[in-house]
């Protein structure tokens, strides 16, 4: 029925938009059978994120169209800022920014490595990103900029995740890689034995690469959960300035 419904959606030329109401689970169940041929001959605006990682990697590839990672319109706790901003990304024709154009009172990015680069950014949630590793629809990451957030996933489980990625090649050759909340990603007390901290998991896999990797974005599952276009050109100069080539109109 899912599958029936998001078909129908894509094949309707009046339909302009589909905003998903919620993440979850199933995306990967149905990424097969979309009608990948009837949304190339009716484009259209298509946001979500979380367990939609797999269909914004999956439409991008096999159409060559941009696609949204941005707020959830089920979601309760997403801030006015973070809509504000996906109506920038998706109305305005002026280059946007990831930063800088925080919300009031949010922390700069930390540096983890310093630097400057370009590529078509690809990415979304961690865990639904490594699901993707080995399949056809497995990103290139090569002279990409690659993004990434997390929730809920206790911190070995991240560097399970990370390790994943990085021998499955996803880490050889990106432009940058842009680090986004790792939401409620803490240690537990039914985990019996200590780790790292996310951020010390971070700083050991991505310290010594050779391309810019900037972390604490407001990307993913916290309250601020800018919107991406997966696809479009990102530079990051310097470190500060993380620029979309142009708006989308």
């Amino acid at each position: 029925e899912r599958l029936s419904d998001v078909n129908n959606a894509l094949a309707n030329p009046d339909i302009r938009a589909l905003f998903c109401a919620r993440g979850g689970y199933g995306s990967a169940r149905i990424v097969d059978a979309i009608d990948y041929d009837s949304l190339s001959t009716n484009p259209k605006i298509i946001v979500g994120y979380s367990d939609i990682t797999t269909l914004l990697i999956a439409i991008t590839k096999k159409t060559g169209l941009i696609t949204f990672h941005g707020p959830l319109i089920g979601s309760q706790k997403v801030s006015t800022w973070s809509y504000q901003m996906m109506l920038r990304q998706l109305t305005s024709s002026e280059k946007a920014f990831i930063w800088p154009s925080p919300p009031d009172g949010f922390p700069p990015p930390q540096i983890i490595r310093s630097g400057s680069g370009s590529g078509p950014l690809v990415g979304g949630c961690l865990s639904i990103l490594s699901t993707l590793s080995g399949t056809v629809n497995q990103p290139d990451t090569s002279g990409s900029v690659l993004f990434m957030e997390e929730v809920a996933e206790a911190p070995y489980r991240v560097d399970r995740l990370l390790s994943h990625l990085h021998h499955s090649g996803w880490f050889n050759n990106p432009s940058g890689i842009l680090i986004g909340a790792f939401e409620r990603c803490i240690q537990r007390d039914e985990d019996q034995e200590p780790s790292l901290s996310i951020s010390e998991i971070l700083q050991d896999r991505f310290s010594e690469k050779s391309f810019p990797v900037l972390s604490g974005l407001p990307i993913g599952h916290g309250r601020h959960n800018i919107t991406i276009p997966v696809g479009i050109e990102c530079m990051i100069e310097e470190s500060q300035i993380i620029q979309l080539h142009s708006g989308i109109m």
